[in-house]
């Protein structure tokens, strides 16, 4: 059972939730409350689960019989803080180590996992070093050996194939129907430039932010050509405005349009030329104000893509599979400091866009949430103190807006 008005939850991170929970979602649906709460020194909020949070296609079902229809189901409702060390295993190459029963490898030389060599037989990536891939070979049978990254351009199978300013992707329309995927670079593509369009999530703005990895905005959309095509193209588009129905919001670039997330018929038009626009649900805020269109605006992409290539680009000693764990990152890549931490709120802001309009809010999340830069640095401060050398002493620069 639906109902067409909407309730939103709140977030709070203001009260000892109690025996050392950091993590409580009111385990209902819909959702009324989350809370998240800090770990003493030396724990860490355990996140190696899925935990449940706020969805707004499940937000308006108070009854149903499909399990799928739960916000709830296979996620996690509550977590525990727990100590940092218990964490410290199955690291894959390129993670500081102190003993070869941290690593996936069981193999920690001078105090770093080491995966197998250019050249070694390999079932799959985790066995092989960092700045490498297990990769096969062009012809039958396909021999897979670990390997450098393939280049811009390439055939891959998936992201981890390829190198690390490039992501797994279908180039063309035919590349989509013959399932043919390969390393595109990301952020790349202008404005209306088109590649083959694929759904991963089946949710609008999933989709929009995952297939626009390869466009300069960080936005996609589905685009016909004419009405006679049956498979979209993806097309890169710039935001021009914004309407819903608490008005017109006509600076994309720093406008944060608002709208009535308590009403499920409510949607954000995005234009992105003067006649053509597609639309999204209003998603909830977590203060009890009205809602917000749920794209970040241009200055909060172009922030997070800047950072994302920025970063990514200096985690060369990192394993494939590890470009995107921010802990790795401490260990292997950037290394602790400013720019990390500004990575880590971005991305934040960016997955959470609708509940982080509230600086309260906000504070919560950077703060407390799982994936929160101090989270982080719980779950590494001991290794920060011993991993001298975790680039601390190098100086970066990046450009932002």
């Amino acid at each position: 059972m639906e109902t067409d008005i909407v309730s939103c939850p709140r977030l709070t991170c203001s009260e000892n939730l109690g025996d050392g929970v950091c993590f409580m979602h009111q385990a209902t649906n819909p959702v009324e409350w989350i809370k998240l709460a800090s770990c003493p020194s030396g724990q860490i909020c355990d996140a190696t689960s899925d935990y449940a949070w706020y969805d707004v296609f499940k937000q308006s079902i108070e009854q149903a019989n499909e399990l799928g229809k739960s916000s709830t189901w296979k996620k996690l409702t509550k977590s525990r803080c727990d100590s940092s060390a218990k964490f410290r295993q199955n690291l894959l190459p390129g993670r500081y180590c102190q003993s070869n029963y941290e690593c996936s490898s069981f193999n920690c030389t001078d105090n770093i996992c080491k995966g197998q060599a250019s050249g070694t037989s390999c079932s799959y990536h985790d066995q092989c070093d960092s700045g490498l891939a297990c990769i096969a070979s062009k012809s039958f049978p396909f021999v897979t050996t670990c390997n450098s990254y393939k280049k811009q351009g390439e055939q891959c199978e998936s992201t981890h194939d390829c190198d690390l300013k490039t992501v797994c992707w279908y180039v063309s329309r035919e590349d989509f129907q013959t399932r043919t995927k390969k390393c595109m670079a990301k952020y790349q593509l202008p404005i209306g430039d088109n590649f083959g369009w694929a759904p991963v999530n089946y949710d609008t703005v999933k989709d929009i932010l995952w297939n626009g990895q390869v466009c300069s905005t960080g936005f996609a959309i589905p685009f016909y050509e004419n009405s006679t095509v049956t498979r979209p193209l993806g097309m890169c588009v710039n935001i021009t405005k914004v309407v819903s129905d608490q008005g017109t919001y006509n600076n994309p670039i720093s406008d944060v349009p608002k709208c009535l997330a308590a009403n499920k018929g409510s949607f954000c038009n995005y234009f992105y030329n003067s006649v053509d626009s597609f639309k999204t649900r209003c998603y909830c805020a977590a203060d009890g104000s009205l809602g917000y269109c749920p794209l970040p605006n241009f200055q909060a992409m172009r922030n997070f893509t800047a950072f994302d290539v920025f970063i990514q680009g200096n985690s060369t000693n990192c394993h494939t599979k590890d470009r995107d764990n921010l802990k790795a990152h401490f260990e292997c890549g950037i290394g602790d400091g400013t720019v990390l931490r500004q990575y880590t709120n971005a991305r934040i802001l960016k997955e959470n866009w609708n509940f982080a309009q509230s600086s309260k809010v906000l504070s919560c999340l950077q703060n407390y949430m799982p994936s929160s830069y101090t989270n982080l640095q719980y779950s590494t401060g001991v290794i920060i103190q011993l991993f001298a050398f975790a680039l601390g002493s190098l100086c970066f620069g990046i450009n932002l807006i």
